[in-house]
């Protein structure tokens, strides 16, 4: 993956449990509702919406096949 962030919202930090790194992420009603406009605008997505103990995140793939994190 290319390691672009689109940011959903208001960003927020939170502590990977491996690492104890600090890392950005957004709301996950940020991130659903974001999910949600650009599955309903026609973006195709390779990882659909998933939920994890830190919050969700989707995998966006544009037209030439580059894939993007929102989260």
């Amino acid at each position: 993956r290319t390691g672009i962030w689109f940011q959903c919202g208001p960003v927020r930090m939170n502590r990977q449990e491996a690492t104890g790194q600090l890392l950005p992420s957004s709301s996950p009603d940020d991130v659903e509702k974001a999910y949600l406009e650009l599955k309903e605008n026609g973006a195709e997505f390779s990882e659909e919406l998933t939920t994890t103990k830190w919050g969700k995140y989707a995998i966006l793939r544009d037209p030439d096949g580059n894939e993007f994190e929102i989260s």
